[in-house]
């Protein structure tokens, strides 16, 4: 029993450096002897607690002694154990891992109950001489046939060790006798190596990697990028079964941006951002455009989006008469354009129709629009003196000729384009009439006003030439506003003078011939004795020249006898009578005298008495 202060493994050690081991209670009769021991020393140890030998190597595990058997437990759900049945001396709710790493035993002064304790806590410990040595305790890997269950007897060898894994080495003396209670050496072990590990993504290792490791080296490793974040631990350490532990990792981080020109972060900016972390930016000149806001951390650690401010320019101004293509906005960013044109059509643009905002704020240079009159309308009845152009530039000039040359130009001919793009008064062309032409064979004069034009309203009177000639027409015609008179020409027509009819000829209307009969008249005459006979025409008409287009006719007068027409001077047939027996009794031939009677009645037949 030793007083002095240890942890568990060097109390196990300083045992088997006097050739014993950690005591082993594993039974009541060694417990009671043990406790008898201990009480003696209560109140005057570290803790009233004495290791002894049992121990485990996981929650999980079994509790075993020094020489590798399993001691008893009772159900213990905290501490990771189930009653086994084996003999124990566990005390109240012991085991309770309290400390979640409570794998080693002791027992207290007072009552010799076993406690579990945390294996680094320093106690004073018991140890038992060795009769035997225990069951060496091999690593995991090793192996032999020779292995007894518990014990061997002094002077015994273990030879025949061998590595379970075909790629382990086997390390330590190939063989170990047991001498005075304890092994003359310690069992070997199986190394087992670990490739060259590869390092993990975005990670470099300091020093320069070996082909093979050792179990229990360790590599560390470092994140290429000094700002991106390690997680996990640095330190990666070969296993037992010739693998790593689990790799760190480097989370990718991007470096504190900068602040793009003429522009603030909302916010105060981090030394280091994650990916897919954004940082919002505005306008240092609230009155600059925000043309992109925000950049975003990408898996490249590099800021994707460059957030930019851009002046803008304010409604653009120009001259009244000027105005804008489209709607115009309050405010524009640069390279916006806007067409401008002349208000009025009749204007020509100067310079680039289209002024552009620039970075600065401002507007390039506007255009101009040189005032122009339209192409002028033709005044009524007028027509310019040379061919007329789309626009004219103030102080232009166009010059109009009346279309009809009769007609009489009234103000200016000379029209000018002046400053407000309008032409000064129009002239005006007065309609006015030519001389009529008068053919001499026409037989008509002009009694009035002979004159070549004349104005509208103006009147002509014409009379005949010959007085007895007869007019065609009105006497007077009237200038009208189409530059026409109002009736054509008249004519004189000569009359004819009325014809004697001779004796006996009389016209067939009744009345007397008159003086004179207009052209085209027709008259017709009838024999005033139905018994007259009509020699020539019985009309005539009145013809332009003043002549009847034939000659009077001619009345031959007769006598009528026995339903026969005798002429005047003509005799009618010898009379006779029938039976020559009788006597004619009158003239046998009778003559038609001039007043259309017969110089002699009509004879008759008488018997001779």
């Amino acid at each position: 029993m030793f007083e002095i202060r240890k942890n568990f493994n060097n109390a196990k050690l300083h045992c088997e450096s006097i050739n014993g081991t950690l005591a082993m209670p594993k039974n009541a009769t060694i417990t009671r002897k043990i406790n008898e021991m201990v009480f003696t020393k209560r109140n005057q140890v570290y803790r009233n607690q004495f290791y002894f030998g049992l121990q485990k190597q996981s929650l999980l595990e079994p509790w075993r002694w020094m020489d590798g058997t399993i001691a008893g437990t009772p159900l213990s759900i905290r501490g990771g154990t189930r009653n086994n049945g084996l003999y124990h001396n566990w005390k109240g709710v012991e085991p309770n891992n309290a400390r979640r790493d409570d794998f080693c035993g002791s027992l207290f002064t007072w009552h010799g109950g076993w406690n579990d304790i945390y294996c680094d806590a320093c106690l004073a410990f018991i140890c038992e001489q060795r009769t035997q040595c225990t069951r060496p305790n091999l690593q995991q890997g090793v192996t032999t046939n020779m292995l007894a269950p518990n014990s061997y007897d002094i002077g015994t060898v273990i030879t025949g060790f061998q590595c379970t894994d075909n790629g382990a080495q086997l390390v330590g003396a190939h063989s170990i006798q047991c001498v005075d209670g304890t092994w003359n050496a310690t069992a070997p072990t199986c190394e087992t190596r670990c490739p060259r590990p590869v390092a993990p993504s975005n990670m470099e290792s300091p020093v320069e990697l070996q082909d093979f490791y050792r179990v229990g080296t360790s590599v560390r490793f470092l994140c290429l990028h000094a700002w991106d974040e390690g997680s996990g631990n640095a330190a990666i350490e070969c296993q037992h079964d010739g693998t790593w532990s689990d790799n760190p990792t480097c989370v990718t981080r991007c470096q504190r941006p900068a602040s793009p020109a003429n522009m603030r972060a909302n916010g105060v900016l981090q030394d280091y951002y994650y990916v897919g972390n954004r940082v919002e930016f505005r306008c240092v000149d609230a009155t600059d455009h925000l043309l992109v806001s925000s950049m975003r951390c990408s898996w490249d650690r590099t800021w994707r989006g460059e957030p930019a401010c851009v002046k803008r320019c304010g409604r653009p101004v120009f001259p009244a008469n000027m105005r804008a293509q489209a709607a115009l906005l309050n405010s524009y960013q640069v390279g916006d354009r806007v067409t401008l044109g002349c208000v009025h059509r009749s204007d020509v643009l100067g310079g680039n129709a289209a002024i552009e905002c620039q970075d600065n704020g401002a507007w390039t240079e506007n255009p101009t629009c040189a005032r122009r009159c339209s192409r002028p309308h033709n005044p009524v009845n007028m027509r310019p003196e040379v061919v007329l152009q789309g626009f004219y530039g103030v102080g232009d000039f166009v010059r109009f000729l009346c279309v009809h040359e009769s007609d009489r130009l009234v103000g200016n001919a000379a029209i000018v384009c002046q400053d407000d793009r309008a032409w000064t008064e129009s002239p005006t062309c007065v309609a006015r009439c030519t001389l009529p032409n008068t053919p001499a064979r026409a037989r008509i004069e002009i009694t009035n006003n002979e004159q070549q034009l004349y104005e509208v309203g103006e009147e002509i009177t014409f009379g005949c030439v010959d007085s007895n000639d007869e007019m065609s027409g009105p006497s007077q015609i009237r200038c009208q506003a189409n530059r026409r008179w109002s009736h054509v020409v008249p004519t004189c027509l000569k009359r004819c003078r009325g014809p004697n009819p001779p004796e006996g000829l009389v016209l067939s209307s009744g009345g007397n011939v008159q003086e004179f009969f207009s052209f085209g008249v027709t008259i017709t005459f009838q024999c005033s004795n139905a018994n007259d006979e009509m020699q020539g025409s019985s009309s005539m008409s009145c013809q332009g020249n003043g002549r009847w287009d034939t000659a009077l006719p001619v009345c031959l007068k007769r006598c009528e006898r026995s339903g026969r027409f005798y002429y005047v001077g003509g005799r009618t047939p010898r009379y006779s009578c029938p039976n020559a027996d009788d006597l004619l009794q009158g003239s046998a031939v009778s003559t038609c005298l001039d007043d259309r009677t017969w110089s002699s009645g009509v004879p008759s037949c008488g018997k001779v008495l």
